[in-house]
Parts: structure tokens; sequence; C-alpha cells
């Protein structure tokens, strides 16, 4: 895992490389600069068995009525779920949680 200083360096070698470049071409990069210092993202027990329910096609009523929470206390969880995961949708979430190995896929 590299070092938050050496995450910067790069950045700033990517940013002064591509000073001539497109917007779309630093756009990329800047991606890929992401991903390579993207962080492990720590779940509680419960967000993960609130994910592997989501996976099953459960919705937030039948999860809440599972689990005896209310439907507004699923709703904030999976907006907390995915903002530490970094993305907008319920489908997002599971191919995200998949690829960070917190779900198996089938």
């Amino acid at each position: 895992m590299p070092t938050i200083l050496q995450v910067v360096s790069y950045r700033l070698i990517i940013f002064q490389a591509l000073s001539f470049y497109n917007i779309s071409s630093r756009m990329v990069l800047l991606a890929m600069v992401a991903n390579f210092s993207k962080k492990e993202v720590k779940l509680s027990p419960r967000e993960v068995q609130l994910l592997h329910l989501m996976c099953d096609g459960m919705t937030a009523k039948e999860i809440a009525y599972k689990l005896d929470l209310s439907v507004n206390t699923i709703h904030f969880y999976s907006k907390r779920l995915m903002a530490k995961m970094g993305v907008n949708r319920t489908v997002d979430l599971i191919l995200k949680a998949i690829e960070e190995g917190y779900i198996l896929s089938k």
C-alpha cells in the first residue's frame, strides 16, 4: 500500500505530464491514480449482514422485518454503506461488495 506522500507525488507528476493533453485523458489517469490509492473499506458486521440480505434480493421492508428494525433504519444503513463504498445505486453497491470480497459471487 503506497504512503500518502507517494500518492500525492504520483498525482503531481500526472498533472504536470498531462498539462498539454485534453481533459478526458486527464480524467482517465486521475481515476487510475484514485484506484491505486483507494483504501480498503471497513464494514461493521451489521453492514455486511445488510449487504448479504440485499444481495439475496430482499426489499428494505423485508430486511427491516427480518432484522426487527424500522424501514427508515434500513434506508439509513443503505445510504451509509453507499457513502462508504463510494457508489450511488444499490446495484453498484452490490457489485462493489463483490469486488471487495464482502460477498461471494454465485
